[in-house]
C-alpha cells in the first residue's frame, strides 16, 4: 500500500508526496518537502522504513519540534489518518495521492480512516501466526504516549485492533529487554477499549494488571516503559 504526505497547508497546500524511506522535511527538504517557513530547521525530521513494516517520522533535534494532537513528539508512526506540524505547516498521511481535506471522511457512509484501515487489513494484513482475528475499527482511536523509557516521546496512535504489545511482537515492538515476547493485548469490548495482560510484568495505575476498560490518563509500565493513555477522533 503506497501512503502520501498530504500538505493541508503552506504555499504547497493541497499537494502530496509519496512516503519513501530517507525523505527529508525541513527549509532545506527533498522538493514540496523544502519549507519555507521560519519557524521549520534546516533538517526537522527524517521517513524512515520501520524494523518491522511501515514508515516513522523522527525529530531531527529540530528547534521547534514535531507536533501532533497538540504533543510534542519525537517519533511517530505514519499510518492513514496520522497528521502532524512542523513550524506553520500540517501534514497529513493520506492512502491517495489526489486525496484532499475534504475527501478524507467520505459523506455518504460517514466512516473514518481507521474504519477504512481495518477493512484493507482484513485482506491485506500478513498473518504473523496461523490465528485468524476479526479486525474492529477502535472508536475514538486510542493514543499511547511514551513518557519514559528507550522509546521517550513517541506516539503510538491505534485505530484498529486487537493489537499486540511485547518486546518480539511484529505489531507493535517495545524495545524493553526483560518484557515478554508479548506483554500485553488491546482490544475492542462492549464496555469500551480494553487491555489485558500476557506477560506478567504489566503493571496499570501502578498496580498489577488485570483485564480492564482504558481510560484517559491511565498509566501503563512494563519496567524502565511508562505509556499514558489518550484517545483521538
Amino acid at each position: 500500500m503506497a501512503l502520501y504526505l498530504l500538505l493541508k497547508t503552506g504555499p504547497s497546500q493541497g499537494s502530496s508526496v509519496l512516503i519513501q524511506d530517507g525523505l527529508i522535511i525541513g527549509r532545506r527538504g527533498m522538493g514540496k518537502l523544502r519549507l519555507k517557513d521560519e519557524k521549520a530547521s534546516s533538517k526537522h525530521a527524517k521517513i524512515e522504513s520501520g524494523e518491522l513494516s511501515g514508515f516513522i517520522l523522527t525529530d531531527l533535534d529540530s528547534k521547534n519540534g514535531v507536533w501532533s494532537h497538540g504533543k510534542q513528539v519525537k517519533q511517530l508512526n505514519l499510518i492513514p489518518g496520522t497528521q502532524f506540524e512542523i513550524g506553520t505547516t500540517v501534514f497529513e498521511v493520506t492512502e491517495s495521492q489526489e486525496a484532499t481535506p475534504s475527501s478524507l471522511t467520505p459523506k455518504k457512509s460517514g466512516k473514518r480512516w481507521n474504519e477504512y484501515l481495518a477493512s484493507f487489513l482484513r485482506q491485506n494484513l500478513f498473518n504473523f501466526s496461523n490465528e485468524t482475528k476479526e479486525l474492529t475499527p477502535f472508536r475514538p482511536a486510542l493514543v499511547l504516549d511514551f513518557l519514559r523509557g528507550p522509546q521517550t516521546e513517541t506516539r503510538w496512535i491505534l485505530g484498529y485492533g486487537p493489537r499486540k504489545v511485547g518486546r518480539l511482537s511484529p505489531d507493535l515492538p517495545i524495545f524493553e529487554e526483560q518484557a515478554s515476547d508479548i506483554s500485553f493485548e488491546i482490544f475492542s469490548a462492549p464496555d469500551g477499549l480494553s487491555i489485558r495482560p500476557v506477560g506478567s510484568e504489566v503493571l496499570l495505575n501502578g498496580k498489577p494488571l488485570s483485564t480492564e476498560v482504558l481510560k484517559v490518563g491511565d498509566r501503563i509500565q512494563i519496567y524502565g516503559t511508562e505509556i499514558e493513555v489518550d484517545f483521538t477522533e
